[in-house]
């Protein structure tokens, strides 16, 4: 599963920013998710939910420039989860739910506004982690309250990221430079896609409410 956007955010590859112009994939939404973007701020992001990973690609050529391991610490996340029943039982619903029988290891990347980082949210694990983009070590990781996390959305700012905690009905507020949480906005059942106006004054928010299987559906 892969998801696909395009937003003016600043280019992952700092030192080909002048030159490229880059765009933000991740494969597989409809052509209405996408966004255009001034030329001089594109670059590519294709996030691959299921193995866990993402490709940076120059969108004027279509090559792919870095491979991105999202979930380098899986071992360690795959036992602490193993080792906890409530957090087990979510990990295994979400992928035979919401994952379709797969683990859902990265919903949405956003670079942080010098390049040097991409955040990612990472459903299964329930957490939000900061990757440098050089080294492809995580810098810091924040675990998200309850048990996945979902859609995020970047401040023009760079200083606060949003991400929507979906069994806790509420979006928690990270603060991208000390990697924490700071606040919380309530929600409503399953918290789903989140933006910023564009000053950055307001947020636009949707809950999804509880869709997980066919007996969910209104009718």
């Amino acid at each position: 599963m892969q998801r696909e956007i395009v937003s003016p955010r600043p280019p992952v590859c700092a030192r080909r920013a002048r030159r490229r112009r880059y765009a933000c994939r991740a494969g597989g939404l409809p052509r209405r998710c996408l966004r255009p973007a001034p030329a001089h701020s594109r670059r590519a992001r294709r996030l691959h939910n299921w193995p866990g990973t993402a490709h940076i690609i120059d969108l004027r050529t279509l090559r792919k420039l870095k491979r991105v391991n999202v979930i380098p610490d899986k071992d360690r996340r795959i036992a602490e989860i193993t080792a906890n029943p409530t957090r087990k039982f979510y990990f295994d619903n979400v992928r035979a739910l919401v994952g379709e029988g797969h683990n859902q290891y990265v919903d949405d990347g956003f670079p942080s506004k010098d390049g040097r980082l991409v955040y990612f949210s990472r459903p299964s694990f329930a957490d939000v982690v900061a990757i440098s983009v050089r080294s492809g070590r995580i810098v810091w990781r924040v675990p998200v309250d309850g048990y996945r996390a979902d859609h995020m959305a970047l401040s023009p700012s760079g200083r606060r990221l949003l991400v929507s905690a979906s069994t806790a009905r509420t979006v928690d507020v990270i603060d991208t430079r000390r990697g924490r949480i700071v606040g919380r906005i309530p929600s409503g059942d399953s918290p789903h896609e989140i933006n910023f106006s564009r000053n950055g004054r307001r947020i636009f928010h949707g809950s999804i409410g509880l869709v997980y299987t066919d007996m969910d559906d209104p009718s």
